[in-house]
């Protein structure tokens, strides 16, 4: 009957081990879970600030483009005032 007691309490001890690694386990991914969605979390951030920095690009380079535009207009006004024939 000892005998059994002590295979009992070994096998008691083994499981109280393995419950403590288990936990240890859920520990160490449930952390490895929050690391990576706060990583995604400035991930998104990044990603907005890049979309707003290409508006701003797209927005700049439009406004480049149509100041051109008008420029190249006065030009050539300026050019056929020029050109007597």
């Amino acid at each position: 009957m000892a005998k059994r007691k002590d295979i009992l309490a070994k096998k008691q001890e083994e499981l109280a081990g393995v419950v403590a690694m288990f936990e240890t386990a859920v520990s160490v991914v449930s952390g490895v879970v929050k690391n990576l969605s706060d990583l995604n979390t400035q991930i998104d951030t990044e990603i907005q600030e890049i979309d707003e920095y290409q508006r701003e690009l797209s927005s700049t380079r439009d406004s480049l483009a149509s100041a051109r535009s008008k420029n190249e207009r006065i030009m050539q006004n300026f050019s056929s005032l020029l050109s007597v024939e």
